[in-house]
């Protein structure tokens, strides 16, 4: 919302984020469609709303003399339209986050997992029934698996004495019953622990600095000079975290991809760069 601080007529609302959102629809079709055409008109027309939107917003100083719009209506009557939107936007958060989640735990109620693979090893060597020698767990996974991650149902039906056979590995329609979920890679290589692990601690420190931002802003006992300097330095420093943060999760994507061939053929791989690439987008933006 712009606001308009004359007095002959009254507030007034603003076209720029409809303009916006029109340009993230055109973007999205233009991308999923692979039109290179399409999906620059997309940015282009994202671009110009959020420009309009900065242009209308900047005169803006926070003071009360600028008459900042209030929300009226439930449940946001009497809150000033900033925080109002702040609300809205945590609430589209949950929404979107939540989706996700929701999905993909329906989802892998219903999948075979390495943990599964595990389970029935175990069950294996406790009633008997492993192949020769095999007297482990990761024995019994290793005469499942190949390198790449890749299953050998024969091998693995000897391995386990029947315990894990056809069945285990597609479903009757011919589907794969079982997943590999990127917590199966990323928890047995430290190349790609390590950027997760980092990205955690780079989320968390970058929370703390645009906060200390927001304090230096509105802490007025503070020459002009210095408040901008701190106000600066801490943007920088969190703008320099989030850029570590989609650094580090292209280099875990890539380890992904090119170690693993984890890809998006497989349900389990939607939804993980789904999920991550939204997220990504979320610190981009």
């Amino acid at each position: 919302m712009s606001y308009d601080d004359h007095d002959d007529h009254g507030h007034h609302g603003s076209w720029a984020p409809i303009i916006a959102s029109l340009g993230t629809m055109i973007f999205l079709y233009g991308f999923s469609e692979a039109d290179m055409g399409i999906t620059a008109l997309g940015i282009a027309v994202l671009v110009w709303g959020m420009f309009t939107w900065w242009k209308d917003d900047l005169p803006f100083d926070g003071s009360e003399e600028m008459g900042e719009l209030e929300a009226y209506g439930t449940p946001f009557g009497g809150m000033k339209i900033r925080k109002a939107g702040i609300w809205l936007f945590l609430m589209s958060e949950v929404m979107i986050f939540g989706s996700f989640f929701g999905a993909y735990m329906r989802m892998r109620t219903n999948w075979n997992t390495h943990w599964t693979l595990r389970d029935k090893a175990q069950e294996a060597i406790d009633t008997g029934v492993a192949g020769p020698g095999l007297t482990d767990i990761d024995s019994i996974v290793h005469e499942c698996m190949t390198a790449k991650h890749k299953p050998m149902v024969a091998q693995c039906e000897e391995a386990t004495g029947g315990l894990v056979n056809e069945t285990f590995w597609f479903t009757d329609a011919g589907t794969p019953a079982y997943q590999h979920v990127a917590a199966e890679y990323i928890t047995a290589d430290f190349w790609t622990l390590l950027p997760g692990a980092v990205n955690t601690f780079a989320l968390i420190l970058s929370s703390f600095t645009v906060v200390l931002a927001l304090k230096a802003a509105k802490n007025v006992d503070l020459e002009a000079s210095v408040r901008d300097r701190k106000i600066r330095n801490y943007l920088a420093m969190t703008l320099l975290l989030g850029t570590l943060f989609l650094i580090l999760k292209l280099w875990e994507w890539n380890h992904l991809i090119q170690d693993y061939d984890f890809t998006i053929s497989t349900l389990a791989g939607s939804f993980f760069y789904v999920t991550t690439g939204a997220h990504g987008i979320h610190v981009f933006v």
